[in-house]
C-alpha cells in the first residue's frame, strides 16, 4: 500500500484507505469493508434482504475459479447440468472468465447461454436473470449473493466460514479438502431445498 498511497490524494476530497491483504476477520468481506469506518460508513450487511423473483428457469453456473483446486470436476458439472435439464427443465447461464479452459466452455456449450468475459456490468445484469446460482470459492460467487441470486457453492481446500459469502440465502457444501469428494448425488441433495423454494 505503502507506493500505491504515494500517488493520493489527487485532489482535497480524496482520502486513501488500506488494509492488509491477508483477512484477520470473518467473513473476508467484513475484513475487506472495514477500512470504510474511516468515512464513517459501517458495513455489516454484504447482502440484500430480499431475493430476486425471476420467472425464467435460469440458472447460473460457474464452473471455475482462480484456483484449479478450488473446482468441482468438470464431468461431475456436466452430469449435474444434465440432471437439472431432464429434472427440472432448467436452462443454464454458463458464466466463465481468463480462468476457464476453452475445453470447458466447449463441454458445457450444449447446456445454455454463454457469459464468457462479460463486463461488470452486464453480468449483474444476467444474474438478475436467474433463479439460482451454482458455483464456487470465487468473486463471482460473491457478485451473484450480493445480487441476490440463491445459491449453492462447492467448496474443498478454502474455509467457507472465511470465504463464503454470509447471507441466508447462499448454501455451501464441502465434504473434505477436495471438491472431489464432493459427489453429483451430495449436490442434487443439497439442491432440493433451493429447488422446493424456486417451483
Amino acid at each position: 500500500a505503502g507506493e500505491l498511497a504515494r500517488h493520493f490524494p489527487l485532489h482535497a476530497a480524496q482520502r486513501f484507505l488500506s488494509a492488509p491483504a491477508h483477512p484477520t476477520l470473518s467473513p473476508a468481506a467484513a475484513h475487506y469493508g472495514e477500512p470504510l469506518r474511516a468515512l464513517g460508513l459501517a458495513p455489516e450487511n454484504f447482502y440484500p434482504l430480499a431475493w430476486p423473483q425471476p420467472t425464467a428457469r435460469l440458472i447460473a453456473i460457474h464452473p471455475g475459479s482462480g484456483s484449479p483446486s478450488k473446482n468441482w470436476p468438470l464431468p461431475r458439472w456436466l452430469e449435474l447440468c444434465a440432471w437439472l435439464q431432464h429434472t427440472h427443465r432448467a436452462e443454464f447461464l454458463i458464466i466463465t472468465g481468463e480462468a476457464e479452459s476453452p475445453a470447458t466452455r466447449v463441454a458445457l456449450a450444449p447446456f445454455g447461454r454463454a457469459a464468457h468475459q462479460l463486463p461488470l456490468e452486464q453480468l449483474v445484469v444476467a444474474l438478475a436473470e436467474c433463479r439460482l446460482f451454482l458455483g464456487h470459492d470465487s468473486g463471482v460467487s460473491h457478485l451473484a449473493a450480493a445480487c441476490g441470486v440463491p445459491g449453492l457453492l462447492l467448496f474443498g481446500p478454502t474455509d467457507p466460514a472465511l470465504w463464503a459469502p454470509r447471507a441466508a440465502h447462499v448454501r455451501v457444501l464441502r465434504r473434505g479438502p477436495t471438491l472431489a469428494e464432493i459427489s453429483l448425488s451430495d449436490a442434487q441433495a443439497a439442491l432440493a431445498p433451493l429447488l422446493a423454494v424456486q417451483k
